[in-house]
């Protein structure tokens, strides 16, 4: 038999619904979840939708803990500016200080990448914005590393036409050697007729 005990023991409470319309119950719920950024969002919605201070204060927390320094260092500032008088307005400017430090070592942001033209330039843009043609030059050799011995095939290139050249001007050479000139015979007319090579 069961002891009367056991029957007044309390029932656990049931869970709370959360209102899905109300930014603020979305927001405690999702931070006590953990999902931060869910809550971060339903904090600045209660906030634009409210002006409650509180809300603000939550904005700052969540983009703390999220590490949006710049985001919480802007909420816990309009939250004392709302609430100059706020019991924990030491605790909050020290988390203020603390994400200034942050923000001060953080690395810059990387430059911006150069934007592609677009095709659609005005027809009375000046010259001198859009960009010359490549030139025979630049358009037909690639530019040279960066030791300046420039590209292989430019060297190789330049390497058979010097070796044909040389090709070309021995042969020239040789033939010319080879078979002599005759003389020329003379005529009845007074000039010189050259033979054409026969013998």
């Amino acid at each position: 038999m069961l002891s009367s005990a056991a029957h007044a023991q309390p029932k656990p409470a049931p869970a709370t619904e959360v209102d899905p319309n109300d930014p603020w119950e979305v927001g405690k719920a999702a931070y006590d979840a953990g999902r931060l950024d869910e809550a971060l969002s339903a904090f600045e919605l209660s906030y634009k939708q409210t002006k409650r201070p509180r809300a603000l204060y939550r904005v700052g927390d969540t983009a703390d803990k999220l590490g949006q320094s710049a985001r919480a260092i802007s909420a816990f500032q309009e939250y004392l500016r709302l609430v100059p008088a706020a019991k924990d307005r030491p605790f909050v400017e020290s988390r203020i200080r603390a994400n200034e430090v942050i923000v001060a070592h953080s690395p810059p942001p990387p430059p911006m990448a150069a934007q592609p033209a677009t095709e659609e330039m005005s027809a009375d843009a000046p010259a001198a914005q859009t960009p010359s043609a490549p030139t025979a030059a630049t358009a037909a050799s690639p530019s040279s590393s960066s030791s300046g011995a420039g590209p292989v095939w430019l060297w190789a290139g330049a390497g058979v036409l010097a070796v044909t050249a040389i090709v070309v001007a021995g042969v020239l050479m040789g033939s010319s050697s080879a078979s002599s000139t005759p003389a020329p015979i003379r005529g009845n007319v007074g000039g010189t007729i050259q033979t054409l090579g026969v013998p």
